[in-house]
């Protein structure tokens, strides 16, 4: 009988090393499980009778074992993503950056942006469609949007612009209707935009510049999340560095939330600016750069938060959400909230390190492991709403759809008037396509809450996409007259944050 293949410590290690060297990515000690049941499973796939002989293979330089190191790649990151992913930084995108880049290229009508590592295509796509509302005259413009990612797999996707119906779930209808086209079950990116973009394999830790005739350099605006939580201090500092060279002065870097700690001494060259949405990082003008490296040489300090920005007037772009407290976003909203059970905080649990290990693994996606230990949480606190909502959701983002219902359903239990769950369940009724079940949900959120703008607004939404206009245009009017009772300015959370004047006028034109 053959032997199954297994790691040795000392194996292992030589694995974690050769992964860093190559590609950058740390394998951290809580990953250590699934790392190594990654590299067992990827020796078996390959027929090799033991780790040791595919180390040997990945350590060779040779076309066969570069499309492993893809591969591999693949398991060991996460490439789950999502049209606007993170709503509170595209606005800060749409509300502050691009419109200064516009106004400051309006004479050269050059842009130039980058999405590094940006997993299946859906962030720079978003940037396209962004960047389209912005720029009226956007056929006049010289325009790169450029994609680059370590995997050939990952760009042939990307290229394709083909996504799934959950790929949409942030994304407003008119948004959707308007730059795809449905191809059976699926949602191809009109070539309207697809043209605006263009894609390169690049690996930032092994090669600066993969070709010479690379159009990753003189860049505006730098987008990077979601892609540092892998790496070691040392692999940030080195990618920092090249991302800053390849900017232009006065050029952005937007990275994910708390990605790069402030200390990483990367950061030391640019500006920060704190946005409400956000700190974003600057390249500073050509002579801002010159008496920066003057001042270098003459201390270590790094650059403190120099700018914090208040919001200004908006573009006026309302079709894209506002920053959201749903699906992702609510995830970490719920963690920073203390919840009201004190068993959650007593001896038993140390609810501080639970929320910042499930922070952690929720930045990494690893879903996984994070549902594991939701479900140890609950074990003990099976009734806490705040865990029971954030494994739903989980469940959710990955598709386990019984799963979310199944939790969903034990928190309306504990209690039925905790709203958050009935939104929850009709996102996941409408991906799963349970028109019936739907309706059902909506019509229980109207009749607990007639007042509900959430449920009237939804209600309509569904008799539209069904052809149903007069019913529609219905429950428009009734979401009309509760808007009507309220203040202007007042957000609506459980709708993306709209505020009572955007969504009346969008109704207002609906129903008009």
């Amino acid at each position: 009988m053959k032997k199954e293949p297994s790691l040795n410590i000392h194996t292992r290690d030589k694995f974690r090393q050769l992964i860093v060297q190559k590609t950058g990515l740390e394998i951290r000690e809580q990953n250590l499980g699934s790392f190594d049941n990654i590299i067992i499973n990827r020796t078996r796939k390959l027929r090799f009778d033991e780790p040791e002989n595919y180390f040997i293979f990945l350590s060779l330089h040779c076309h066969d074992s570069q499309k492993e190191w893809e591969e591999l790649v693949l398991e060991l990151t996460n490439n789950e993503s999502y049209f606007f992913r993170d709503q509170g930084q595209f606005k800060l995108l749409e509300e502050h950056i691009l419109p200064e880049l516009i106004k400051r290229k309006k004479i050269t009508k050059s842009l130039r942006i980058c999405s590094a590592g940006y997993s299946t295509g859906p962030e720079p796509y978003s940037l396209a469609i962004l960047l389209k509302e912005l720029i009226p005259d956007i056929q006049t413009w010289n325009l790169l949007i450029l994609g680059v990612d370590i995997n050939h797999e990952v760009l042939e996707v990307a290229r394709k612009g083909v996504y799934s119906p959950w790929s949409f779930r942030r994304v407003a209808p008119e948004i959707k209707e308007k730059y795809f086209t449905k191809k059976g079950e699926q949602y191809q990116i009109n070539n309207d935009i697809k043209k605006l973009l263009k894609f390169e394999v690049c690996n930032l830790v092994e090669n600066e510049q993969n070709s010479k005739k690379s159009d990753f350099l003189d860049i505006d605006l730098i987008v990077c999340r979601n892609v540092f939580i892998y790496f070691s201090q040392k692999t940030i500092k080195k990618i920092l560095n090249i991302f800053y060279n390849k900017l232009q002065p006065s050029g952005y870097l937007l990275t994910g939330h708390a990605e790069i700690i402030s200390q990483n001494s990367g950061l030391i060259k640019f500006k920060k600016k704190l946005f409400a949405q956000s700190l974003i990082y600057q390249k500073p003008k050509l002579d801002e750069v010159i008496k920066t490296t003057t001042l270098l040489a003459n201390q270590k300090s790094l650059y403190p938060v120099n700018q914090v920005v208040k919001n200004t007037k908006k573009s006026g772009l309302d079709v894209i959400p506002k920053p959201s407290k749903n699906i992702s976003k609510r995830n970490i909203n719920l963690l920073e909230v203390k919840p009201k059970n004190k068993e959650i905080s007593s001896p038993e649990i140390d609810h501080l390190k639970e929320i910042e290990d499930i922070k952690m693994l929720l930045q990494k996606r690893s879903y996984n492991l994070v549902t594991q230990k939701l479900i140890n949480i609950l074990d003990k606190f099976p009734n806490d709403l705040n865990y029971l909502y954030f494994l739903a959701e989980t469940y959710a983002n990955i598709g386990k759809y019984e799963q979310a219902i199944k939790h969903c359903n034990h928190a309306l239990d504990v209690d039925n008037l905790s709203f958050k769950f009935y939104y929850l369940l009709v996102d996941v009724y409408q991906e799963k396509k349970e028109d019936e079940l739907t309706k059902r949900i909506l019509d229980k959120i109207i009749y607990l809450n007639a007042n509900s703008v959430y449920g009237y607004f939804k209600l309509g939404n569904f008799y539209q996409d069904r052809g149903n206009a007069k019913k529609a245009k219905k429950m428009y009017h009734n979401t009309l007259k509760i808007l009507d009772t309220l203040p202007n300015n007042q957000q609506i959370a459980e709708l993306n944050d709209l505020s009572v004047e955007e969504l009346s006028i969008k109704l207002s034109n609906l129903v008009n």
